[in-house]
């Protein structure tokens, strides 16, 4: 394993870490919040993703970003549903 990959298995454990964080009853900016930040996650995975050779970190990171991107839908979807 190169050094590239075991950095980014750290930094995959860190964003698995925050992703799990989410909370169930948040208030709207707070939601934009984590929204933001799940999105900044699921961005900085796939930037990892460009740039590492392992193809089972290639895997867990494209599936770290789709699931922070899934989160950031599911936090659009509940904002809407207080709007109505």
């Amino acid at each position: 394993m190169n050094w590239v990959s075991h950095a980014a298995r750290f930094e995959l454990a860190d964003l698995a870490q925050t992703a799990s964080n989410c909370s169930e009853q948040q208030s709207l900016s707070s939601m934009e919040n984590e929204r933001a930040k799940l999105l900044a996650q699921a961005e900085r995975c796939r930037r990892l993703v460009a740039t590492i050779t392992d193809p089972d970190t290639v895997e867990r990171l494209t599936g770290l970003a789709e699931e922070c991107e899934r989160r950031a839908a599911e936090i659009t979807s509940k904002g809407e549903e207080g709007d109505r």
